[in-house]
């Protein structure tokens, strides 16, 4: 089975489950390991996700939606109702 991303929501919800996935299985050990050392404050900034607060949309992941919302979409002719 072939699996087709067709509108926005579909690219930004696969997005979403890979930054969690890459949070809690990648960078979840690595958080231990550097509190393990005692270096709590480096552990503490050691996250991939983006906060969506109100209006604030900020953080490196959301820069990925960014992009799919401006470039990705148009180019692949998606359709932004969907989200």
């Amino acid at each position: 089975m072939v699996r087709t991303l067709n509108s926005a929501y579909s690219v930004i919800e696969v997005w979403r489950r890979l930054v969690a996935s890459a949070d809690f299985k990648v960078l979840r050990a690595e958080r231990r390991a550097l509190r393990g050392r005692d270096k709590y404050l480096e552990a503490d900034r050691l996250f991939l996700r983006w906060e969506q607060e109100g209006d604030k949309c900020d953080g490196p992941a959301y820069l990925i939606v960014k992009w799919i919302l401006l470039k990705l979409l148009p180019t692949l002719n998606l359709e932004i109702n969907t989200l």
